[in-house]
């Protein structure tokens, strides 16, 4: 996958970001598991099951929801970085994790990649020495729920203070980190690119 984009500082204009390439997709779980153990148990009981048969229902299902838990985690973007890659974290740091490798160096911020899936991209400034963008591939999730495929509607009432630029594309401050911004590309009223950027960096053509 290649990642061109021109992202510069607030309140100047920004172009669009393009990605060529092909993104894995695997859905996410959903949520409400507790409360069908719960269901299936209490039925258990009252159709004659034993008390240590529904304990075992109990302990599995709580060993599946601590699994799906655990999973959505690894899939949140942001607010702060995704899969233990932080925005700004400096390019020895991100590379001392293992996580990434690089597959490219042309211009002025290399290309990386994840090396297991989900295989989403990020950019690392030359002149920063640091993580200045993450894209988020189709199976990620802001904590508040929001990525690839979610509506307008939905991108505006998770992040009131989404701002269009003149180029069409959508900037939210990322909560609690002053460093940077979500940063939205839509195509027929759904999002279908979503990237975590520094205000301040130099990736671009």
């Amino acid at each position: 996958m290649t990642v061109c984009a021109r992202i510069t500082a607030p309140g100047e204009t920004r172009s669009s970001i393009t990605t060529r390439g092909t993104m894995m997709r695997y859905s996410t779980p959903m949520p409400g598991h507790p409360l069908l153990a719960a269901a299936l148990t209490a039925s258990m009981l009252l159709s004659g099951g034993s008390a240590d048969a529904a304990v075992t229902t109990a302990a599995a299902a709580a060993t599946v929801t601590t699994a799906e838990s655990a999973a959505a985690a690894k899939s949140r973007f942001g607010p702060f970085g995704y899969r233990g890659i932080k925005l700004g974290m400096r390019a020895e740091k991100a590379r001392a994790t293992g996580k990434i490798r690089r597959v490219s160096s042309r211009g002025t911020c290399s290309t990386w990649r994840f090396r297991t899936p989900p295989r989403a991209s990020l950019g690392i400034s030359k002149r920063l020495r640091a993580v200045a963008y993450i894209e988020a591939p189709r199976s990620a999730r802001t904590p508040r729920g929001i990525g690839v495929g979610s509506t307008r509607k939905q991108m505006k009432q998770a992040y009131p203070k989404v701002r269009r630029s003149p180029s069409g594309v959508f900037y939210a401050p990322l909560p609690r980190n002053p460093k940077g911004d979500y940063i939205f590309v839509l195509s027929g009223g759904r999002i279908n690119q979503m990237v975590m950027a520094l205000d301040r960096q130099d990736c671009g053509n």
